[in-house]
C-alpha cells in the first residue's frame, strides 16, 4: 500500500507493514493511530461547533489557517465559558465507502 503522504519533517507517517515490524515500530504505529483518532475527534467537534468549517472557502491556505485557528480559540473559549454543548449531536463523518471516518483503527495498521 502506498502512504497518501509521503515521511517529511512536519508529516508523520506510520510504518508500513512490508514483514515483520519491530517491537519499537509496532507501539509507534499504534500510539500514533491513537493519537490520529483523538486529533480527529476534535476537529469533529470544532466542525460541529463551527459548522463553516465543513466547507472552507477561501483563496489562501494562509486565511484558511487563521480561520481554523480563530475557531480553536473560540471554542476553547467557549470550553472555558462552560458554554453548554451537546456532543451528542456531532454528525460522524464517513468516507467515499460510506465507513465511519476515525472510529477504528486504520487498515494499514492492523
Amino acid at each position: 500500500m502506498i502512504s497518501a503522504y509521503p515521511i517529511s519533517e512536519w508529516m508523520m507517517i506510520p510504518y508500513r507493514q512490508v514483514g515483520e515490524l519491530t517491537a519499537a515500530k509496532t507501539h509507534f504505529n499504534e500510539t500514533l493511530s491513537k493519537s490520529r483518532v483523538i486529533i480527529e475527534n476534535a476537529f469533529g467537534l470544532l466542525k460541529q461547533r463551527f459548522r463553516q468549517l465543513v466547507r472552507l472557502d477561501f483563496h489562501s491556505v494562509d486565511t484558511m489557517a487563521k480561520f481554523v485557528i480563530s475557531c480553536c480559540v473560540l471554542h476553547n473559549l467557549c470550553i472555558y465559558a462552560k458554554d453548554p454543548f451537546d456532543e451528542t449531536l456531532i454528525e460522524l463523518e464517513r468516507d467515499e465507502f460510506g465507513d465511519l471516518i476515525g472510529q477504528e483503527e486504520p487498515d494499514d495498521l492492523k
